[in-house]
């Protein structure tokens, strides 16, 4: 059966014969003028022109280095971005303040975990996944062409979709009385900051850290074969993961925020400070499907009412 007629087609890549055997990425006949991309646009190029210590690597390093790059810029970005607003009073009018503030204690833990976390334990855990990534699954490398525009966003939106379900399910499992122990690190922070966001144990790393992230590329890989996952996709879904799950945790409900799209910007934060509810990440499909965010909802209501009264109180004053 051909690609084309595949009921997964749109998700699908060409077939491997046309890019293991290339020369050069843009060389002919492996990618006609028709199909390859620009030698400014390819992946490959661009990692060389910004990157271009990759180039010297092997196809397994350059692919965990890009993951890599994808989980640490996000992370350390947000912290800073975090740091800098609170150190000199920035963006006030939209930070939140109804939990807890944490200790600077906690604080200096938790970037001593972050820091022995991410440049001791996860070096090898990343390298692990990127050498069964290449060597074992044959996911499309960074230089190969990316599949047409739709494929790419069409995996997007499964590994989203999918990353969102286990997270809530996996998260909402952590909150049961015989797991909690296991979760209860992470729910130190009343009041979250971005490092926060991966201040846990190695079990929840893998249950809502891990398994979230990688299910949605494997799920792929399995309906539609493993050369319809590029690598690049994979890089880019990182980066969204990791990302918003330190905008989650930033402490800041930014009305510019994409993340706002699929959530609002203080649920995760409500999380923490009253650890019930809104066990979900990227959307708040299951949470309203399942319930979960009925105290939330309640809690915005109760406030909203508090400020109409206070708003008619302060009328009725002027008026006298």
């Amino acid at each position: 059966m051909q690609a084309s007629s595949h009921p997964l087609s749109l998700f699908c890549a060409p077939p491997p014969a046309t890019y293991p055997s290339c020369p050069p990425p843009f060389a002919s006949p492996c990618n006609p003028p028709s199909t390859r991309l620009s030698p400014s646009t390819h992946p490959a190029m661009i990692a060389s022109e910004y990157l271009p210590f990759l180039g010297g690597l092997s196809e397994t390093l350059q692919f965990g280095a890009a993951i890599l790059l994808a989980h640490e810029v996000p992370f350390w970005g947000f912290a800073l971005f975090e740091w800098v607003c609170t150190r000199y009073g920035l963006l006030q009018r939209y930070r939140l303040s109804y939990g807890k503030a944490p200790s600077a204690e906690l604080v200096r833990r938790s970037y001593h975990h972050a820091v022995f976390s991410h440049f001791v334990v996860q070096w090898l855990a990343l390298y692990l996944f990127a050498h069964v990534a290449v060597d074992r699954l044959q996911w499309r490398p960074l230089s190969a062409d990316l599949p047409p525009l739709l494929s790419c966003v069409l995996h997007l939106v499964v590994y989203a979709v999918m990353g969102d379900a286990l997270n809530y399910w996996i998260h909402r499992m952590f909150h049961l009385p015989s797991l909690y122990r296991f979760h209860k690190q992470h729910h130190e922070y009343k009041s979250p900051i971005p490092v926060s966001s991966e201040y846990f144990g190695a079990l929840e790393e893998l249950g809502t850290g891990v398994v979230p992230t990688i299910a949605g590329p494997l799920l792929m890989s399995l309906l539609a074969g493993p050369t319809s996952v590029h690598q690049l996709v994979v890089v880019l879904w990182v980066a969204v993961r990791v990302s918003e799950s330190a905008d989650a945790h930033l402490g800041y409900d930014l009305p510019w925020s994409v993340f706002r799209l699929g959530r609002p910007g203080d649920r995760h934060y409500y999380h923490h400070s009253h650890n019930v509810g809104n066990y979900g990440a990227l959307f708040e499909f299951w949470d309203r499907v399942c319930g979960t965010d009925s105290a939330y909802r309640q809690f915005h209501e109760r406030r909203a009412q508090k400020i109409a009264d206070a708003v008619l109180l302060t009328k009725k004053d002027v008026g006298r």
